[in-house]
């Protein structure tokens, strides 16, 4: 088994995935509808 290597601390990751959420959190509800439509047609394709 090799060991695997993270670029980032978990503390950096942290701050990323919350990152990440905000800006979600912050979308228009028109890009919103948008995100989730293309989701689930990837999730059934």
């Amino acid at each position: 088994m090799t060991p695997s290597f993270d670029p980032y601390t978990p503390a950096e990751l942290a701050e990323r995935v919350e990152a990440g959420g905000v800006a979600k959190a912050r979308l228009d509800p028109a890009r919103t509808l948008a995100l989730a439509v293309l989701a689930g047609a990837l999730r059934t394709g």
